[in-house]
């Protein structure tokens, strides 16, 4: 009995102690709430879409030469599709966004003038291919994208090939004496010929301002400006050609495509005002403009080929055909390629 009452004793001091020894230690940490998972919010911000660009383009260039100007304008209307798709990383205040389009109709007309050649100034060919694919990478320091107004700089890369079809150039196809088919003791030969398409690439580089305002839950602009401070530039001048041109004993032809090479620089800009008809749908308007400006190297071939000899003046040529081949390269005057027009979009964010 007596040991019982020891330990009752014994069990009351220790919980009259317990508040007081609590009073000396920290707070626990308290339970996680019940929708702790979905408390972080996730960085990343998607859109992913298609564009239609209702677009007007236009080439002009001046290659001068000693027997005259050859000179190409051309006006188009190309309308064009496009896929669209954009990455926001809201943690870093960055983006990269990614497009590329390509033109499923084209109209419009073109000049070209060349030397000892018609004049022609006639309607485009349906064989027109205008293409492009454009990635950028944005960073944001200025504002928060969040908040719904950010602005900084963007850097990036395009490649654009503008080939409306202005026609194609016929050249002969003689890179050597086989090429050349004679029959010994005939006076003529016969040499094979050719055709090029108009083709013009350019890789660019670019470097401008990017901004977003995100004007409520409905509605939202978005900005570029880029200036392309270099651009590579190469390609066929397709319709150029040059008239047979005889010669003592025998005749020059043109013999390759004339194949064109430069650099330039231009810049580009878009504005789209956006809204937003649901949480997840996007839809926006504006336009879109590109230009690149510089000079162009155009080379092509020429074959000068003699004609057969009849040494002894009997009737039969005992010496067939000879071949020799020169490059010829002129430097154009300042050449330019523009696109701009109306651009929409709708795309989905997640």
């Amino acid at each position: 009995m007596k040991r019982s009452l020891q330990g009752a004793v014994a069990i009351l001091a220790v919980l009259v102690a317990v508040p007081a020894l609590a009073a000396d230690y920290p707070p626990l940490r308290p339970a996680y709430p019940d929708d702790w998972e979905s408390s972080e919010a996730n960085p990343l911000r998607y859109e992913v879409g298609l564009r239609y660009w209702y677009s007007l383009g236009g080439q002009d260039v001046t290659f001068p030469s000693a027997f005259g100007d050859t000179i190409l304008g051309v006006r188009d209307t190309t309308h064009i599709g496009e896929l669209y798709g954009r990455i926001d990383d809201l943690s870093t205040q960055s983006y990269v966004k990614v497009y590329g389009g390509l033109g499923f109709a084209s109209s419009g007309t073109y000049d070209l003038q060349q030397p000892f050649m018609p004049d022609v100034n006639t309607s485009l060919g349906g064989a027109g291919r205008v293409g492009y694919v454009v990635g950028d990478f944005g960073w944001l320091p200025f504002g928060n994208m969040e908040e719904g107004f950010a602005i900084g700089g963007l850097v990036g890369y395009q490649y654009w090939n503008d080939s409306p079809d202005i026609g194609r150039g016929n050249f002969a196809v003689v890179d050597d004496s086989s090429d050349i088919a004679w029959t010994p003791g005939s006076p003529t030969y016969s040499i094979g010929g050719d055709s090029e398409r108009d083709n013009l690439d350019i890789h660019a580089l670019r470097l401008g301002l990017s901004a977003q305002v995100d004007i409520n839950d409905m509605f939202d602009i978005r900005a570029e400006v880029a200036a392309i401070p270099y651009a590579w530039v190469t390609g066929t001048f397709g319709p150029h050609e040059v008239p047979n041109i005889p010669f003592p004993g025998g005749t020059a032809y043109k013999a390759s495509a004339t194949s064109v090479s430069g650099t330039g620089y231009g810049a580009s800009g878009e504005l789209m005002v956006g809204v937003h008809p649901t949480e997840n749908l996007t839809l926006r308007i504006g336009g879109r403009a590109w230009y690149v400006g510089g000079t162009l190297d155009a080379t092509y071939t020429q074959a000068n080929i003699t004609d057969p000899i009849d040494a002894d003046a009997d009737g039969i040529y005992e010496t067939g055909p000879s071949l020799s081949l020169q490059d010829y390269i002129f430097t154009s005057q300042f050449a330019q390629v523009f696109r701009y027009g109306a651009l929409f979009e709708l795309t989905g964010r997640f």
